[in-house]
């Protein structure tokens, strides 16, 4: 997904080259959500004791979002302070 991202910033550099940019952006993004919501659920299966899987997807959805979060802040401050 970060590799979609990333090409996604890059159309602003290049705009005569958007929408090729865009197609690719949006494949990588969405390879990128098909990957991740498949591998999810075995690993959190990896990490649970007994029957606490809904303890470690509830972590980890949130460490998920937590970290998404601190990104985009962090993101904005680097953004205005340049």
């Amino acid at each position: 997904m970060e590799l979609g991202a990333g090409v996604e910033l890059a159309t602003t550099a290049v705009p005569h080259l958007f929408l090729p940019l865009a197609c690719a952006t949006n494949v990588a993004k969405n390879v990128g959500v098909v990957t991740s919501t498949s591998t999810r659920t075995p690993i959190y299966k990896a990490f649970a004791k007994g029957e606490n899987i809904g303890d470690v997807t509830a972590k980890g959805e949130c460490i998920g979002n937590v970290a998404d979060l601190r990104g985009i802040t962090e993101g904005d401050a680097f953004h205005y302070s340049v």
